[in-house]
């Protein structure tokens, strides 16, 4: 990522007044969806951090969770049209174009 890409995020999270921690965990799911506990470690945070990060991206209807067949205590998450929305604004912004 350039420098200009970074300042772009970093201006574009202060203007939708999403920390960085939240962005980057939604940058972190934008392929697929994925554990708590692989976010917290690719964020470089706790799972119980993240749990938290997740609530807030749930009640903003970025993000919601699903959890697996054979284990409900394994919960992914998985961007919404709001929160793939976002990505796209923040990665095809005008800095970038």
């Amino acid at each position: 990522m350039t420098t200009i890409e970074l300042d772009h995020l970093l201006t574009y999270a202060r203007e939708k007044n999403i920390g960085l921690t939240s962005l980057h965990t939604l940058l972190t799911i934008a392929e697929e969806p994925a554990p708590l506990s692989f976010i917290s470690q690719q964020v470089g945070i706790t799972t119980a951090c993240m749990t938290g990060i997740a609530d807030r991206l749930t009640a903003l209807g970025m993000v919601h969770r699903t959890t697996g067949h054979g284990d409900r205590r394994r919960v992914k998450l998985q961007l919404t049209a709001k929160g793939q929305d976002l990505i796209t604004s923040a990665l095809l912004g005008p800095a970038l174009v």
